[in-house]
């Protein structure tokens, strides 16, 4: 047996082991795990295939449909539309957009900084108010993001924020960063 044959086994025995534990969503938690892991292995070859097929235009503040896949602890998860901030060769820097959770209060505080921006007015249907979760930022290969798709028509939409939503978003940003505290390192004297 090749050691690659040896880690997915042991990938499987560890994914199992889910099935003994009990929290909320386990099925869908053990599902999306698993999608996760086979799209990433499908995109993965393709890049290994044709290295330019990461260096796609996705230009800032266009909004695309990204998996998160399944992450670790509180880190965002699963299926969301996001917003490029910054565009690179093969990767982008993006902001997860998300609908409010309605039972969550501490969800939307501004000191997490989620920040409300209304309305994304190209959503083709189920137009809600959306929130940009800054403190989700990250980077991500441009081969995960795509168009969003309305599989009934068949149709890819291509999105993009209005200048004041993405304003909210980068000021929420440099605000944010802005406002940390830098350190002065302090040498130790020496003794002998």
């Amino acid at each position: 047996m090749s050691v690659v044959d040896d880690n997915v086994k042991n990938l499987l025995n560890e994914i199992n082991k889910f099935d003994t534990l009990s929290f909320k969503d386990k099925s869908r938690f053990i599902l999306e795990l698993k999608k996760w892991l086979y799209n990433s292995v499908k995109r993965n070859y393709r890049i290994k295939q044709n290295s330019r097929s990461e260096s796609t235009k996705r230009p800032r503040q266009n909004v695309y449909c990204i998996d998160f896949g399944v992450n670790i602890g509180r880190e965002f998860n699963y299926f969301h539309f996001c917003v490029v901030i910054k565009e690179f060769n093969n990767t982008a820097i993006v902001v997860p957009l998300s609908t409010e959770k309605e039972n969550d209060p501490e969800w939307k505080s501004a000191s997490n900084l989620m920040i409300p921006i209304g309305v994304i007015e190209d959503m083709p249907k189920d137009k809600k108010p959306v929130y940009a979760l800054v403190n989700q930022m990250k980077t991500v290969s441009k081969q995960r993001l795509t168009d969003y798709y309305v599989k009934e028509e068949g149709k890819h939409y291509p999105m993009m924020l209005d200048a004041h939503q993405m304003k909210a978003i980068l000021d929420a940003i440099t605000n944010s960063i802005g406002q940390q505290q830098i350190k002065e390192r302090i040498k130790v004297k020496e003794t002998v």
